[in-house]
């Protein structure tokens, strides 16, 4: 195939085999708020081990593919894809996150009801959140359900900052390890604070478990604070929670 167009209706009332049962295309629930597809491009293979290179145009943005999907209970999908002013805030249900631009390269698995892991490497161009569009933002981990574990670095004109560790709100008990550092957030340009004078930066190191005071056990320290406004500002060496 060299040009699809569908929509969420007609893929939901697709038949899979075996044809003589009622088996139809089953998305992932977080794909259900893109309802119009049109691809251009080449689609190779049968329904469970498609190989598709072109472009996918959607309700929400663009996105250039160059991928292999694998389907079955379990599902597999792997390659290059590159969004285009690919509206975000279609997934999270909120305005809060907006549209973005980067490129990805992707090892994903997933079933009918969620992501299971998918393994990323990327940069980001554009994200846009809370009205300010982020520059330079680049990744390279391992995200599943309410989990991440890897490095997470923003080289933007407003904000310098590197992550590097694990966060874990999967468990019951919610585990957090990984050091942060931030060398420069202007705080009024990233739409975070009206001083247009607020600036921070600070180093941080998390390793604790709990969500609250009464159940959290580790530490938390921050090294090199400091924080800059109309008024003034403030520094310090070294602080411990």
């Amino acid at each position: 195939a060299k040009n699809v167009e569908t929509n969420l209706y007609d893929i939901s009332h697709t038949r899979i085999p075996p044809f003589d049962s009622e088996n139809f295309v089953s998305l992932p629930s977080f794909l259900e708020k893109i309802t119009f597809y049109k691809f251009v491009g080449t689609v190779q293979g049968v329904w469970s081990d498609l190989s598709a290179k072109g472009m996918l145009f959607t309700n929400a943005g663009k996105i250039s593919t160059d991928a292999n999907l694998k389907q079955d209970k379990t599902s597999q999908c792997s390659g290059t894809i590159t969004f285009e002013d690919f509206n975000l805030s279609e997934f999270v249900g909120s305005e809060i996150i907006g549209k973005t631009t980067g490129d990805f390269s992707v090892d994903a698995q997933f079933n009918s009801d969620s992501l299971i892991t998918a393994n990323i490497v990327g940069n980001l161009s554009r994200l846009n959140f809370n009205g300010y569009d982020y520059s330079g933002l680049d990744i390279d981990g391992k995200l599943s359900a309410h989990k991440f574990v890897g490095l997470f670095s923003v080289a933007d004109p407003n904000l310098n900052m590197h992550f590097g560790g694990l966060v874990d709100i999967s468990k019951d008990v919610p585990e957090f390890r990984f050091k942060s550092k931030v060398a420069s957030a202007k705080l009024s340009e990233l739409n975070l604070y009206a001083d247009s004078l607020a600036d921070v930066s600070f180093a941080l190191s998390v390793d604790f478990r709990g969500m609250d005071l009464d159940n959290m056990t580790g530490d938390v320290t921050l090294r090199d604070v400091s924080y800059t406004n109309a008024k003034g500002g403030l520094s310090t060496k070294l602080m411990k929670l």
